[in-house]
């Protein structure tokens, strides 16, 4: 994954993660590193799925 992916990721889903640490530096407890160095991660791949089952509902409607 592209890293302006994994930024907009970042915004968007590790802000509101329990596992996520923010101060001085911003670590994500479940894969022991800085959140700016993660590139993939479980909790995105599940609110990509929820994102496009959204979606189709939509556009079914």
């Amino acid at each position: 994954m592209n890293q302006a992916k994994s930024y907009e990721y970042i915004d968007r889903i590790c802000v509101n993660c329990p596992g996520s640490l923010w101060g001085a530096k911003s670590i994500c407890r479940i894969h022991n590193k800085s959140i700016g160095n993660i590139t993939s991660c479980e909790q995105w791949d599940r609110q990509l799925i929820l994102l496009n089952l959204m979606m189709r509902e939509m556009t079914r409607k």
